[in-house]
């Protein structure tokens, strides 16, 4: 017998996981994930974080890095979303959303 196991991340791990992967590319990701990990940011911080990618795609000069700021930003976008339609199908695509930053 075989088991799937779905394993539906929280938004905490979510953002630790794209942060992780913005990690060398956008300066204040190392910061914000040990503020995530040690539960300094509130979650009406953590929602800002759309913001802060969204103001920071103003400034990056660097094509690539700019590349995955905005798919971070479309993330957390869908994150928010489903957050707020709570359908929990949908985390499969934030998933591959993630693969692909």
């Amino acid at each position: 017998m075989f088991f799937i196991f779905l394993l539906i991340m929280t938004k905490k791990e979510y953002l630790i996981k794209l942060l992780t992967a913005l990690d060398g590319k956008w300066p204040m990701a190392a910061g914000l994930k040990l503020l995530i990990e040690n539960n300094t940011l509130s979650g009406q911080t953590i929602d800002a974080m759309q913001s802060i990618f969204a103001e920071s795609l103003k400034f990056v000069e660097d094509q690539e890095s700019q590349k995955a700021l905005q798919k971070s930003h479309n993330f957390l976008q869908k994150l928010k979303e489903i957050e707020l339609s709570n359908q929990k199908k949908d985390s499969l695509d934030l998933d591959e959303m993630l693969e692909n930053i």
